[in-house]
C-alpha cells in the first residue's frame, strides 16, 4: 500500500483536484489502496461521499461497455515494484483494456463516471461527451473538461414537482394583478380624478353628482329622499380647480380599506318653520309637505341641501281662498314664518309693467308703473319684489323689501337699477344728435367721442345712416348742396325693455338743410324734415351702482343700432 502523501499526489493526477477530506479518510479507510482513488472520487462533491448503488439506471447511448481504467502516472518514481504491478495507469483511447475485469466492472466504471458527471456537471452528458468519457476508459478526471467555469458544479437540484410550479406561478400572477390593481386604485381614488368625474357628473344633471357628495356633519352620502324638495336647477355646483385646493373636498373614509375616499362636502341648512292657521296645506319648491294641524304649528326640517326654498302654505281661512308664502335663501339654519295676516298697499316701480311677488306667490301686475294691493295674506317673514321676464329669456328684478317694513296702506317704491326712463333716453339721442351737427358743420370730419355714444363707434347702423344722409345732401349732393345741416327739437316718445339690460327707444328729431342764396337757383330758404325713429339702447354700467344716479346719468347707455328705418313725418320748405 502506499503512503498517505504519495495517495493524495496520485488522487490529484488522476482526478485533477486534491482530495477533500471526507474523501481522505476514506483512502485511510481502504489503506490509501491507489485503485479505490477512482470510486472514492466519483462517491460525493463538495465533500459529501456517497457510495455508488449499484441498482440505479445509467444512460448507456447503446455503446460498448468499457473497463474503468487506473490513471497513468509518470512521476512516480518512489513506487516500489510490487505497488507499481498494483497500479497500472490507463492512457487514452485504443489502451489496453483489462481483459479480466467482467462486464460487471465495466458497467460499474460506467455508472460511477455517470453519476460523478451528472454531480460535478448538473446534467446528463450529451453524446460526444459520453463518447469522450468512454474513451478515456470512464477517467472521472475528464469530467472536469464540462465544468464551465472550472470549477465543480453544485449538484443538480431536484426538478420542481408541477403543483409547486403552478403554485408559484399562479402566485407570481396574484402578486402582479396586486400591484396592477393598486396602481390603477390609487390613480382612480385619487383627488383629482373623483373630482373631475364630479364636475362631469355635474354637468350632466344634479342626480348623478350627489354620487361624489356626503354631507359636512355626518360624512354620510346624501341619498336622493333627502334632496326631494331641492330645486335642482339652481344648485351651487363646483369646478375641478376649485376642489383641488380648500377644505370643499375631503377624504371621509377608505375604498375597499386602502385607497383614500375623496368625496364634496355639503354643509346642509336646517329649517324652522311656523304657521299660525290650522288645516292649511304646506308645499316647499311645489311638493307637498304636509298640513298644519293646529294654529300653532311648528316643523322642524333638517338636512335641506343649499338653495332657494319656496315655502308655501294655502288653504281656506273663513270661507276665503288665502295663500302666504315665503322664498328663502337656506344655506344654515333659517327661520321661515307663515303666519297669514292681511294688508293693504301700494307699489309703484320703474318696471312699469312688471309683477308684484309677495314671497314666492305672484299677486298682480302693475300698469304704468304702479299696483294697489288689497287685503293680500301674508306672511311674516315674506319679501315683496317687483320682477319681469323677457321674451329673451332674462329677467330682471327690483331691490326686495321684507313685508315686515310695510305698514297697513302704505305706499314703497321698488326700483330695478339699470331702467331707461324717458328722461335719460332723450338726453341720450340729443347726445348723439349733437355729434352728428359736430361732423356736419367741421366739413363732415368724424367728432370726438363717438364711441361714449355709440357702442360699436362709427361702425353703428345708426351713426352710418345719418353721416351718410349728411354727406348726401352737403358734398355728395348730385344738384344743389346744402350749406348747413342743423338738428334740433329730439323727442322721445317711447321707451320699452326688451332685455335685462336692453331697450328700443322711439323718438323725433328736425334735420334742417339750409340752401343760401344762389345765383343758379336764384333762391335760398330752409328744408325742415321731422323723421320719426327707432334705436337699441343697451345698459352698460354697474349693477351695483345707486339706482337713482344711474337713471339720471345717459354715459351708463349706449345706442346699439337702429332697430328699423326712419320714417318721415313731415315737411317745411322756406326754399324761395
Amino acid at each position: 500500500m502506499a503512503t498517505k502523501e504519495k495517495w493524495i499526489n496520485l488522487f490529484e493526477k488522476a482526478v485533477g483536484r486534491p482530495p477533500h477530506v471526507l474523501e481522505i479518510e476514506e483512502g485511510q479507510k481502504a489503506d490509501f489502496d491507489l485503485k479505490a482513488i477512482k470510486g472514492i472520487a466519483a462517491m460525493g462533491l463538495n465533500q459529501e461521499v456517497a457510495a455508488p448503488e449499484p441498482t440505479e439506471e445509467v444512460d448507456e447511448f447503446d455503446v460498448a461497455e468499457e473497463v474503468f481504467d487506473d490513471v497513468s502516472l509518470d512521476d512516480q518514481e518512489e513506487a516500489s515494484p510490487s505497488e507499481t504491478e498494483e497500479f497500472t495507469p490507463v492512457s487514452q483511447v485504443g489502451q489496453n483494456q483489462s481483459e479480466e475485469k467482467s462486464e460487471s466492472a465495466s458497467k460499474e466504471a460506467q455508472a460511477i463516471w455517470m453519476k460523478a458527471f451528472k454531480t460535478y456537471v448538473g446534467r446528463q452528458p450529451l453524446p460526444e461527451e459520453f463518447l469522450l468519457g468512454k474513451s478515456s476508459g470512464y477517467d472521472v478526471s475528464t469530467i472536469h473538461k464540462f465544468i464551465s467555469d472550472g470549477k465543480a458544479a453544485k449538484p443538480a437540484k431536484p426538478a420542481m414537482a408541477k403543483s409547486k410550479k403552478i403554485l408559484m406561478i399562479a402566485g407570481i400572477v396574484v402578486a402582479v394583478l396586486a400591484l396592477t390593481g393598486y396602481s390603477f386604485g390609487s390613480y382612480y381614488y385619487s383627488r383629482g380624478q373623483v373630482a373631475e368625474r364630479y364636475e362631469t357628473a355635474a354637468k350632466k344633471s344634479f342626480k348623478d353628482s350627489l354620487e361624489y357628495q356626503v354631507w359636512s356633519d355626518t360624512k354620510k352620502e346624501i341619498k336622493t329622499s333627502e334632496v326631494k324638495y331641492t330645486d335642482t336647477k339652481n344648485t351651487t355646483t363646483y369646478s375641478k380647480s376649485q376642489l383641488m385646493s380648500g377644505e370643499r373636498m375631503q377624504k371621509v373614509g377608505r375604498q375597499f380599506l386602502i385607497f383614500p375616499k375623496w368625496r364634496v362636502v355639503v354643509d346642509p341648512g336646517t329649517v324652522d318653520l311656523t304657521v299660525n292657521t290650522a288645516d292649511l296645506n304646506l308645499t316647499i319648491n311645489g311638493v307637498s309637505y304636509g298640513t298644519t294641524d293646529g294654529n300653532n304649528y311648528t316643523a322642524e326640517l333638517k338636512h335641506l341641501y343649499p338653495g332657494t326654498y319656496n315655502f308655501v302654505a294655502s288653504g281656506k281661512v273663513n270661507d276665503q281662498d288665502i295663500t302666504v308664502s315665503s322664498e328663502e335663501n337656506v344655506t344654515s339654519r333659517t327661520e321661515v314664518n307663515l303666519s297669514v295676516k292681511y294688508l293693504s298697499f301700494t307699489v309703484k316701480s320703474n318696471l312699469k309693467d312688471g309683477d308684484l311677488y309677495v314671497g314666492g306667490t305672484k299677486v298682480g301686475t302693475l300698469s304704468s308703473g304702479k299696483l294697489d294691493v288689497n287685503k293680500v295674506a301674508v306672511a311674516g317673514s315674506s319679501a315683496v319684489y317687483v320682477k319681469k321676464n323677457f321674451d329673451d329669456g332674462s329677467s330682471i328684478k327690483t331691490e326686495t323689501l321684507s313685508i315686515k317694513k310695510i305698514s297697513e296702506g302704505q305706499t314703497v317704491t321698488l326700483d330695478a337699477d339699470g331702467v331707461l326712463d324717458r328722461d335719460t333716453a332723450d338726453r341720450l339721442l340729443t347726445a348723439a344728435y349733437g355729434k352728428f351737427g359736430s361732423y356736419a358743420s367741421n366739413h363732415n370730419t368724424t367728432p370726438d367721442g363717438v364711441s361714449d355714444i355709440f357702442l360699436n363707434g362709427t361702425d353703428d347702423t345708426m351713426y352710418k345712416d345719418v353721416i351718410a344722409d349728411i354727406d348726401k345732401n352737403t358734398t355728395g349732393a348730385k344738384n344743389r348742396s346744402a350749406d348747413s345741416i342743423t338738428f334740433s327739437d329730439v323727442d322721445v316718445t317711447d321707451v320699452v325693455q326688451t332685455g335685462e339690460k336692453t331697450f328700443k327707444v322711439t323718438f323725433t328729431a328736425v334735420y334742417d338743410f339750409y340752401y343760401g342764396y344762389d345765383s343758379k337757383f336764384k333762391s335760398s330758404g330752409d328744408i325742415k324734415d321731422k323723421i320719426s325713429w327707432t334705436c337699441n339702447v343697451e345698459y352698460v354700467g354697474d349693477d351695483d351702482s345707486d339706482s337713482s344716479s344711474s337713471s339720471s346719468d345717459y354715459s351708463d347707455y349706449r345706442i346699439n343700432g337702429k332697430a328699423g328705418e326712419s320714417q318721415h313725418v313731415s315737411r317745411e320748405d322756406t326754399v324761395k
